[in-house]
């Protein structure tokens, strides 16, 4: 399989809003297999969420200054956002 191949096939996993815009609409998705937590960004959000192991962290820091990061602890995951101020735990 060639480099062409490869990008064709990991392309939409990549740049895929679909799963995202089903999560914020109440979409069930199910949870992506074999790992524990998948982080993403570059699809902005109001507000850090989580969707099964799927944490969307992005929440428009190049347009609004607020910037987000995630810190896991065990099978706790907690988001600090510049813009609230404090550490928020996410369901």
């Amino acid at each position: 399989m060639g480099l062409k191949d490869m990008e064709y096939l990991i392309s939409p996993y990549l740049w895929d809003r679909d799963v995202i815009k089903g999560a914020l609409e109440d979409i069930n998705y199910p949870p992506v297999e074999g790992v524990d937590y998948t982080i993403h960004g570059h699809s902005f959000v109001q507000q850090p969420f989580k969707h099964h192991n799927r944490i969307y962290i992005d929440t428009g820091g190049v347009f609004t200054n607020n910037l987000t990061i995630a810190k896991i602890e065990r099978e706790k995951v907690l988001t600090f956002s510049t813009g609230v101020g404090k550490w928020i735990p996410l369901n």
